[in-house]
């Protein structure tokens, strides 16, 4: 499509360069014709006044005035000489047209051959960037429930979790970053579903080599305490209950790209409400292991946000 609007527009600039030189040449004839006839007019005049100045007859007057045709062959070499270099000239500037357009066909051409070039080079880069970057999963995931004394009651349940943060990419993983979050449902035979949140902010850990792991702990706190005391028994804190956990992974590629955030999912306990799970994870201080099964996490907090839990 470029070649054939640069072909077209090379044609008209050349149809018209070519229609102004042969306006220009049949201007210049016709002012040639004019001028060479008022040259041989103002002869004739210059004769008639001389004559009839001068006191002798006409025959001689005639013999000793030069011809008309003098003046105008002494003027139409010199016209002629101004035609050539006016046609030469405008020759010169249509050629130099045609170079400039010439030119920026080129420069079009060499832009769009450098923008392909440039895409092709980032799409390479960011193909080859993907195949050894850095993916952060977590493995082996422990969960123990119990109460201790914090800053802020005397005594306060707690999310404790140990699990393995693993790197199965091909480069390291720089300044990664942790956090939990998770729910726990009890339905208790009940109409009314009880569920309570708790959540960890985020750490660090140390960077993680490509195919190597970092073991890590993290404590995750309960947002509504009230209604934890409600829901979890000091003998048993789980029993009958379902949790579920979300773990989120994130941070910096060698290449100082920040990763893509995991959120992986587990879960353990009595399932029987359609919740999202991937896989289980042992409990430190309970027997209560269930199968796999749910479909997805948003399924159940939409369901659970329309119930008002």
């Amino acid at each position: 499509m470029l070649t054939v609007f640069a072909t077209q527009t090379i044609g008209n600039v050349i149809g018209y360069t070519a229609t102004k030189y042969l306006d220009y040449r049949e201007s210049h004839i016709e002012e040639r014709q004019r001028i060479s006839e008022h040259a041989e007019d103002q002869a004739h005049q210059d004769v008639s006044v001389r004559c009839r100045l001068v006191s002798f007859g006409a025959i001689e007057c005639v013999q000793k005035t030069p011809p008309a045709d003098a003046a105008s062959d002494t003027a139409i070499p010199d016209l002629r000489a101004q035609q050539d270099m006016a046609e030469w000239t405008l020759l010169a500037i249509g050629v130099g047209m045609f170079g400039v357009l010439v030119s920026g066909v080129g420069l079009g051409f060499l832009y769009w051959n450098v923008r392909l070039m440039r895409k092709q080079i980032s799409e390479t880069r960011t193909l080859g960037q993907k195949q050894i970057k850095a993916y952060l999963t977590c493995r082996d995931v422990e969960c123990r429930l119990y109460q201790l004394k914090t800053e802020d009651r005397e005594r306060e349940w707690i999310a404790h979790f140990w699990f393995t943060v693993k790197n199965t990419g091909q480069s390291p993983a720089r300044l990664p970053g942790v956090s939990v979050v998770g729910l726990i449902i009890d339905n208790n035979g009940e109409e009314e579903i009880q569920s309570i949140n708790f959540e960890s902010k985020t750490i660090g850990i140390e960077d993680v080599a490509a195919g190597g792991a970092e073991p890590t702990s993290i404590l995750a706190k309960f947002r509504d305490y009230e209604k934890v005391e409600k829901i979890l028994d000091v003998g048993s804190p789980l029993s009958g209950k379902c949790v579920i956990v979300v773990v989120f992974l994130s941070g910096l590629d060698v290449f100082g790209n920040v990763l893509d955030d995991e959120s992986i999912q587990f879960w353990t306990g009595a399932n029987g409400f359609d919740v999202p799970l991937k896989e289980d994870f042992k409990l430190r201080r309970s027997d209560m292991q269930s199968e796999w099964g749910g479909h997805k996490l948003e399924r159940y907090l939409k369901r659970a946000g329309s119930q008002k839990l």
